[in-house]
């Protein structure tokens, strides 16, 4: 794993970081976690659509993002791996206490080098529900740096046994699981909950409801429990079918949406 900054248009090698930075300090800031292939970001246009609507919703100055995906790939190819995983943290600089002294955006980056693509995995995750609500509130649509819902999540789940929990909200409705996005198959309908479930607006929800099948509507355990069959999304590793209860593991909706991310991803 290799850290950098971004400075002046280009990264540089990372050689600390003050507990004084606002990131740490505040959790002031996001992240973007992506996959990248042959010196790329993948889905790029979709990360920067949400990284816009972040910043502006945590009013942190916008900056050009065209420039910072140049620099990622100059990163890129220093590190002559066709396939690395990588996270970006955004966060607001300067000092200062609840209220900043500035809003202009630094830029931290990690780069891990992988021997093959996670994005076309099969594997079946098994599931449960957590216990853990949270916000409706918009917060939730971001990759803000305070995930510690789904961190204390993701330790019930493996006290369980599971491999992942669905997340309802405050509301009980159905928003999200602890590291993806959520999508029932019913009928000949493909749904997921929609933005106002305070779930993240993820990259590979958004690519996905470019089909005509897929829709976001507001779910219920109910409905869960009544699907022909689960899925989840993350941009990274693609679409994972789930096991709970008894909901068949496999669908021909669940084929097209796998068939459809991976041509978009190309």
């Amino acid at each position: 794993m290799k850290n950098y900054r971004f400075t002046k248009g280009a990264f540089s090698p990372l050689e600390g970081l003050s507990p004084s930075n606002r990131g740490f300090a505040f959790a002031d800031g996001f992240f973007e976690s992506m996959l990248c292939l042959d010196g790329k970001p993948t889905f790029w246009d979709e990360r920067v659509h949400r990284m816009r609507n972040t910043l502006a919703f945590l009013k942190i100055e916008a900056f050009a993002l065209d420039e910072l995906q140049q620099a990622i790939v100059a990163v890129l190819s220093e590190h002559h791996k066709p396939i690395a995983r990588i996270r970006m943290t955004i966060y607001r600089e300067g000092k200062g206490r609840y209220l900043p002294e500035t809003n202009v955006a630094g830029v931290l980056l990690s780069v891990e080098d992988l021997e093959a693509s996670p994005f076309h995995s099969i594997a079946v995750r098994r599931i449960g529900v957590s216990s853990i609500r949270l916000s409706p509130l918009p917060e939730g649509n971001h990759k803000l740096l305070a995930k510690h819902a789904q961190v204390r999540a993701a330790l019930e789940a493996k006290a369980l046994g599971l491999d992942d929990l669905i997340m309802l909200n405050a509301k009980d409705e159905v928003s999200e699981l602890i590291a993806g996005n959520l999508f029932v198959v019913l009928g000949n309908e493909v749904l997921t909950p929609s933005l106002d479930s305070g779930c993240l607006d993820g990259v590979a929800r958004r690519v996905l409801l470019e089909l005509t099948h897929v829709k976001e509507v507001r779910l219920t355990m109910d409905e869960i429990l009544k699907a022909d069959a689960l899925f989840s999304t993350n941009s990274v590793v693609g679409l994972i079918p789930l096991q709970l209860e008894r909901i068949e593991v496999h669908h021909a909706l669940m084929r097209r949406c796998k068939e459809y991310l991976e041509k978009r991803i190309r």
